[in-house]
């Protein structure tokens, strides 16, 4: 396999508490990988580790660079050496108030050309309200502009959390449809979501986080037919639609 990103044994602590504990991880290029697991288990600080957000206490995080045939270590990496080779979309939208859903979109002068976010805007149900501001719009219009701002920096890593939130049923269909359009384009996503479907549905691999470890891993295949008690339990709780 062709990995874009191998993390390994890494430990992070907040205040003495263990949030990660030896987590190894690594992501296959041009695929979907999903991160789920009970509230508090670690999710969202693994994906801020490994997009750049919060350093890890140690053990190692290597991003394979399309422009070398060498690794960077994310843990000691400039990353506006990468960005926005990795780029993250959090819950929280992030949005400048004072500017128009287009400029919000359009702001970074790293938008690649070859991206035309008109079309994905057409697709994702948001190209009449471009030109209105985020306060005017609803969760999920914005939502979907945070989404669409980093689609249009056409990153290697597109890093999602909870990223179907503010979405209905269609919505979220509609998004699932733009990420497998992305992954056929070589994108490689990574996504923490509670949406156990969406996993179902487009997931290549997942990670099955509980008290900051890895439980479980494998492919869609492996989803559907858990190994160990405790995903087994988990996902006895929710109705997969």
């Amino acid at each position: 396999m062709n990995f874009i990103i191998q993390a390994e044994k890494i430990y992070k602590t907040f205040d003495k508490n263990l949030v990660l504990n030896n987590i190894d991880l690594k992501l296959e290029k041009g695929s979907i990988t999903f991160l789920f697991g009970p509230s508090g288990s670690g999710k969202s600080t693994l994906l801020n580790c490994i997009s750049g957000i919060l350093g890890i206490d140690s053990g190692s995080i290597e991003y394979k660079s399309n422009q070398s045939n060498r690794d960077l270590s994310l843990s000691s990496t400039d990353f506006s050496k990468i960005y926005p080779a990795i780029t993250s979309v959090s819950q929280n939208y992030s949005l400048w108030p004072h500017l128009t859903n287009h400029q919000n979109i359009t702001l970074s002068k790293k938008i690649d050309d070859k991206i035309d976010f008109l079309s994905f805007a057409k697709d994702l149900k948001i190209d009449n309200i471009l030109d209105k501001y985020p306060y005017e719009c609803s969760g999920g219009e914005q939502q979907r502009v945070a989404f669409l701002r980093h689609i249009a920096l056409n990153p290697k890593l597109l890093i999602l959390d909870e990223v179907t939130s503010a979405l209905d049923v269609e919505q979220i269909e509609i998004l699932s449809n733009i990420l497998l359009k992305l992954k056929k384009k070589g994108m490689t996503i990574l996504i923490v979501t509670h949406l156990l479907s969406f996993v179902r549905n487009i997931g290549d691999y997942f990670y099955f986080m509980d008290k900051g470890k890895i439980i479980e891993q494998g492919t869609q295949s492996d989803f559907r037919n858990p190994k160990t008690e405790r995903l087994q339990k988990f996902l006895s709780l929710y109705r997969i639609e």
